[in-house]
């Protein structure tokens, strides 16, 4: 029997506020938009309350396993930059998929730099035993970026094995060459897919971050996410530099409560994606899924 599970955690009173006052600020000025991802670098941070383990605060949550699969989410450094790790436990008791998947919903003005500029991603596959895994006829994990507007989706896929771009009807996979065991920062362009598949730009999109594992692909499957940056075309090179220097290497929030725990934090400064500090409050909060 698969569990399929959507863990939507709403997000704090304090959090809520401080969104509504960024908006407000934003309408006041006039000059500067919305961020269109929130928290980009996963510096804020929860435990969900029925499994009690730590999950990213503003990223709606969605998987599916097995009764021996695991799931789990963290922070960690990997090589010098400190990351969201996905991990997936497939215990291949079958070849139904294991997965899990990490969800913004972009509208409005917030949707507008998406198919305005380039969506950076800083990623990380894990090294494998290929030889191993091609003598077993192991199937590789799926790692990507998708969006989704209800009637297109694209799979922007991380793959160290090259391949054109490819679409069948409305689904449309954009494969990323990306060598295993060292960072990589790869460009999206959601705006120039589109073009080419003849869609009309969307109201509203989800944005996702996928790792998934087929039954054949036993034992833990990692991935690391170090952040996202959105920018210009013309100026992604110096983005990329600034977010590496202003937003990874912002220190990480940590608790020491076993539920989540609200943080003392400069929340604008962290919606923005720059640098944040903040220590455990005294007010524990229960989020509901």
């Amino acid at each position: 029997m698969r569990l399929v599970r959507k863990l939507t955690a709403p997000l704090s009173v304090i959090f809520l506020i401080a969104i509504a006052g960024l908006a407000l600020t934003h309408l006041q000025a006039g000059s500067e938009p919305p961020p269109a991802i929130l928290d980009p670098a996963f510096d804020l941070w929860g435990t969900d309350p029925d499994s009690g383990q730590r999950r990213p605060l503003v990223w709606e949550i969605e998987y599916v396993q097995g009764k021996k699969d695991q799931i789990l989410l963290d922070q960690a450094s990997m090589r010098g930059r400190k990351a969201l790790v996905i991990s997936v436990f497939q215990d291949g008791s079958d070849e139904k998929w294991t997965y899990v998947k990490l969800t913004q919903t972009l509208e409005g003005a917030r949707l507008k730099p998406l198919f305005n500029d380039e969506v950076g991603v800083w990623i990380y596959l894990e090294s494998i035993c290929a030889p191993c895994r091609i003598l077993s006829g192991h199937q590789p994990s799926l790692f990507a970026i998708e969006t989704n507007d209800g009637m297109h989706t694209i799979d922007f896929t991380f793959s160290n094995q090259t391949a054109e771009t490819q679409q069948f009807l409305s689904h449309r996979t954009v494969f990323l060459d990306t060598p295993r065991g060292e960072w990589v920062f790869h460009r999206m362009t959601v705006a120039d897919e589109y073009r080419t598949a003849g869609w009309n730009a969307p109201d509203r999109i989800s944005l996702s971050i996928v790792l998934g594992a087929p039954g054949s692909a036993s034992g833990w499957n990692l991935a690391y996410v170090h952040g996202f940056t959105v920018a210009s075309s013309s100026t992604a090179l110096g983005a990329q530099q600034e977010h590496r220097e202003r937003v990874f290497h912002s220190p990480i929030l940590e608790t020491g409560e076993k539920n989540i725990s609200l943080y003392h934090v400069d929340t604008t400064s962290a919606v923005l994606g720059n640098p944040v500090e903040g220590r455990a409050s005294d007010l524990s909060v229960v989020v509901r899924v």
